[in-house]
């Protein structure tokens, strides 16, 4: 049986490793700089963050699915990468492009970074195109309209295999059937309407990163 949209949250939260306000601004630095669709340098990401370059080393090397090139700069940190390795790609007002590594990732980047960003993807089942826009504020532009997202309760925190053991499962859908369609062959996944894993989003992220958006509770 899905979780209600209450219990969701919890398990995401809990992949997570929990973060001091200054480690959550640094977080929000990496994102920025990622999303311009180029490597983030440790000496851009320190500069911006305000941080010595060998702190921010030290702490990409301690935190777990954080991917560098052989220049030692970021390439894929938390669900965000410069290169095209997935179809969800991600435009940023203001920003740039960049891809997530999975549908989830789009929703709740776009909140974290308080920006609005246009995504481009495919239905996994059919291939048609899922294009919406999203916002601080909620989705909008949903194309198709009943578009929707698979996803799947981690149960274990989140490690450098994120990508196998999360993102593969964490897709977009044209409607409510193609969506059924595929979880049904997926066993521990389920769907969401875009709205509601907005919400879901929303909630995590006030939890995790609460310095950035505000914390209702944190965990």
């Amino acid at each position: 049986m899905a979780p209600t949209i209450d219990q969701i949250p919890t398990a995401m939260i809990d992949g997570y490793p929990t973060f001091t306000t200054d480690e959550q601004h640094l977080a929000q630095v990496v994102y920025r700089l990622l999303a311009a669709g180029r490597p983030a340098a440790p000496e851009a990401i320190a500069a911006g963050a305000g941080w010595a370059v060998a702190d921010v080393t030290q702490r990409l090397d301690a935190w777990p699915a954080v991917f560098r090139n052989d220049a030692g700069a970021v390439v894929g940190f938390w669900g965000l990468t410069c290169k095209p390795v997935t179809g969800h790609r991600i435009d940023i007002d203001g920003i740039g492009a960049a891809w997530t590594w999975c549908s989830y990732d789009t929703l709740f980047i776009a909140h974290l970074l308080g920006a609005t960003a246009h995504i481009s993807a495919h239905c996994s089942t059919t291939g048609q195109p899922v294009t919406f826009t999203v916002s601080p504020d909620g989705v909008r532009d949903v194309e198709p309209a009943e578009a929707a997202i698979s996803l799947l309760q981690p149960d274990a925190p989140f490690d450098d295999d994120v990508r196998k053991t999360f993102c593969h499962y964490v897709l977009f859908f044209a409607s409510p059937d193609a969506a059924r369609r595929w979880t049904a062959t997926n066993p521990g996944t389920f769907w969401l309407s875009l709205a509601d894993a907005f919400e879901v989003a929303v909630g995590q992220n006030a939890a995790v990163f609460p310095a950035l958006v505000g914390d209702p509770a944190r965990r």
